[in-house]
């Protein structure tokens, strides 16, 4: 299984914590985006979508790094 080794296990803990700060950036910015001007709403919008583009790239490198890259049967 993927997950029996320490430094596997770790990695994908990594992982989760990458999406779920992304997540929870973007929830905060729902909460703010109410009321808010064209010119907050830029700014509010600008920080998950960074966090989001982020943490998908270290996700998908980290997935192909445990798994070591090979193609299925």
């Amino acid at each position: 299984m993927v997950a029996d080794g320490l430094v596997a296990q770790r990695t994908i803990a990594e992982m989760t914590m990458a999406l779920s700060s992304a997540r929870m950036s973007l929830y905060d910015a729902a909460s703010r985006w109410e009321g808010a001007s064209a010119n907050e709403k830029t700014a509010i919008a600008a920080r998950p979508k960074y966090m989001a583009t982020v943490a998908a790239l270290e996700v998908t490198a980290k997935a192909i790094q445990i798994t070591g890259g090979r193609k299925r049967p």
